[in-house]
C-alpha cells in the first residue's frame, strides 16, 4: 500500500497555493507546535479530562468558551457542525415533533432531524433574479408557518450564508419566541462574528437558544472542529449533554481540542484587532477586482433583504466567465477558492489571511484572459417543494436507480445536492419535477446520482405521476 492521501496533499502543499477557502488556519498558525503532534495526541488517561463527561481541563476550557461568546454552555465537538447539529435537533425536541427548517439549510440538519425522529416542514428564502442567489426569509411567510398547525417545536435557520448573507436575526428570534416556538441557529460560517463589526449579526447576540458554529471554517483551527452554544434555559442542559454523547466520537482527538482552544484564545487576544485590520483592507481589494472587470457582489445589490453581507465571504463573478470556470482559471493561477455557484466565485477569508494574499488575487483576477462564455444560473432557486412522503420514512423505503430522464414525476429516495454548499436540491420524499431535472442534467459535482448518473427513486405506486 502506498501513502496516495499523504502524497498528494504534500503536493499540493508545494504548490504554495494562496488559500481562499476553508479551514481558517489557511494552512499557517495552529497555536500549537507541530513538531508537539506526537506528544500532544492524548487518550482519556490521568490528568486529560474526556471530552465524553468533562470534569477538569475541557470543562474548564468549555466554560471560557462560553464566557467567551457570552452563552450559557459551549461544548466543544470534532465532528464539525455536522455532529452539532444532530445533538442539538435531539437535545432541543423529542420524537415526532415537527421542526420548520429553512429550505436551503445544510444536509447535515434534515440528517439529523431523520435521527431525531422527527417530522419537517420547510420554508423557502427569498431570491435575488440578478445574481441567482438565495437571500432571506419572507417574515409574513415566516409568521404564517409558525402559526400553521402541526406547531414546529423548532425553527432552524442558517445565517451566514457561503455568501455571506446574514438573515435578521433578531425579527426573526422574537417572532419565534413569541409563537413559542425555540430557535436553533446554524452559523457554521459565522464562528467569528463575535470579534468583528458585525458582532449584532451573531445568533447568539440575537438570542437564539441554540447555535451551532465550525470553528474550522472561520477561526484558525483544525478541520471539524465546532462549538454548540445552549444559550436558554429553555434547553434541558442535562438533555442535550446526553445527545452531545451520543453523537460524539469515543475517542475524541487532543489534538484537535487542542486547535480548537488555541484558536479561541488567540481570537480572545487578537481577534478583533486582525479582523478589523482586514475589514479596513477590503476596499482597495474591491477597487482592484473591480479594476480587473470583476463585479463584485455587495450588500446594496441585493436590496432591503439584506442590509449587510459578512465581510470574510468575498463573491465575484467576471463577465465571460462561468463561476467553474472561473474557479479553475483562478487556481491555474495559483489561487484556490472556496466554491463557484451559478456565476459567482467565493473567497472565504480570515484573520490568517494577509495583504500578500489579497494583492495576489487581485493580479489573478487582472491577468485573467478576456473570457468567452456567460453567465449560468445557480442550482439554488426556490423550487417550490412537493413533499409527498415524509422525510425518515422516505429516507428507509426501498429505492430504485432510474435515468434522469425517466424519473420526472417519481419521489426521491435519497439527497441530491451539490457539494459545496451541501444545501439538498431535492429531499428524500420530495417529488422530482421539470426544474430539477432541467438542473441537474450535465451539472457539475452532484451528489446523490450513481458513476451512472442515475438518480434513487422510491419504490411503490405512490411515486406514479
Amino acid at each position: 500500500m502506498k501513502p496516495v492521501i499523504q502524497e498528494r496533499l504534500l503536493s499540493l502543499a508545494q504548490k504554495k497555493l494562496k488559500r481562499f477557502h476553508y479551514p481558517g488556519h489557511k494552512g499557517r498558525d495552529l497555536h500549537f507546535d507541530p513538531q508537539a503532534l506526537g506528544q500532544l495526541d492524548m487518550t482519556e488517561t490521568f490528568y486529560t479530562d474526556d471530552l465524553q463527561d468533562p470534569q477538569d481541563i475541557i470543562k474548564r476550557s468549555q466554560a471560557q468558551a462560553a464566557r467567551l461568546y457570552g452563552s450559557l454552555d459551549c461544548f466543544y465537538g470534532v465532528g464539525g457542525s455536522t455532529m452539532a447539529n444532530y445533538a442539538a435537533l435531539g437535545g432541543a425536541t423529542q420524537p415526532g415533533d415537527t421542526i420548520l427548517v429553512q429550505r436551503n439549510a445544510h444536509k447535515s440538519v434534515y440528517q439529523g432531524a431523520i435521527l431525531a425522529q422527527l417530522k419537517v416542514r420547510t420554508l423557502s428564502p427569498r431570491f435575488n433574479e440578478a445574481f441567482s442567489l438565495l437571500l432571506d426569509l419572507d417574515l409574513e411567510d415566516l409568521e404564517e408557518a409558525l402559526r400553521t398547525q402541526p406547531k414546529p417545536r423548532v425553527l432552524v435557520l442558517t445565517s451566514p450564508s457561503y455568501q455571506g448573507v446574514f438573515l435578521p436575526l433578531r425579527e426573526i428570534v422574537d417572532l419565534a419566541h413569541r409563537e413559542g416556538v425555540l430557535v436553533l441557529v446554524d452559523e457554521a460560517h459565522g464562528a467569528h462574528l463575535a470579534f468583528s463589526s458585525q458582532r449584532a449579526y451573531s445568533a447568539l447576540e440575537a438570542g437564539a437558544d441554540l447555535v451551532v458554529q465550525s470553528a474550522h471554517k472561520s477561526l484558525p483551527a483544525l478541520t471539524g472542529t465546532s462549538l454548540l452554544h445552549r444559550n436558554t434555559e429553555a434547553i434541558d442542559r442535562d438533555r442535550l449533554e446526553r445527545f452531545f454523547r451520543l453523537f460524539t466520537t469515543t475517542s475524541p482527538s487532543y489534538l484537535m481540542l487542542t486547535s480548537l482552544e488555541g484558536a479561541l484564545v488567540a481570537m480572545a487576544q487578537e481577534g478583533e484587532e486582525k479582523l478589523s485590520r482586514l475589514e479596513a483592507q477590503l476596499g482597495p481589494l474591491k477597487e482592484g477586482l473591480r479594476a480587473g472587470g470583476a463585479q463584485v457582489l455587495e450588500a446594496k445589490d441585493l436590496g432591503t433583504a439584506c442590509p449587510q453581507l459578512d465581510f470574510t465571504k468575498l463573491s465575484f463573478r467576471v463577465p465571460g466567465y462561468g463561476g467553474e470556470d472561473l474557479l479553475r482559471a483562478l487556481y491555474d493561477q495559483g489561487l484556490n477558492l472556496e466554491m463557484a455557484e451559478g456565476s459567482l466565485v467565493t473567497a472565504v477569508l480570515s484573520t490568517q489571511t494577509s495583504l500578500e494574499d489579497l494583492q495576489a488575487l487581485v493580479a489573478g483576477v487582472q491577468a485573467l484572459a478576456p473570457g468567452k462564455g456567460s453567465w449560468p444560473t445557480s442550482l439554488y432557486r426556490p423550487l417550490d417543494p412537493d413533499p409527498v412522503l415524509d422525510l425518515r420514512e422516505a429516507f428507509y423505503r426501498e429505492k430504485t436507480r432510474l435515468p434522469l430522464k425517466e424519473a420526472l414525476g417519481q419521489v426521491a429516495g435519497d439527497f441530491v445536492l451539490a457539494y459545496p454548499p451541501g444545501v439538498p436540491l431535492l429531499l428524500p420524499g420530495e417529488r422530482i419535477k421539470k426544474d430539477h431535472l432541467e438542473l441537474l442534467e450535465g451539472a457539475p459535482a452532484i451528489r446523490g446520482l450513481d458513476d451512472k448518473g442515475r438518480i434513487g427513486v422510491i419504490d411503490g405506486d405512490i411515486c406514479s405521476f
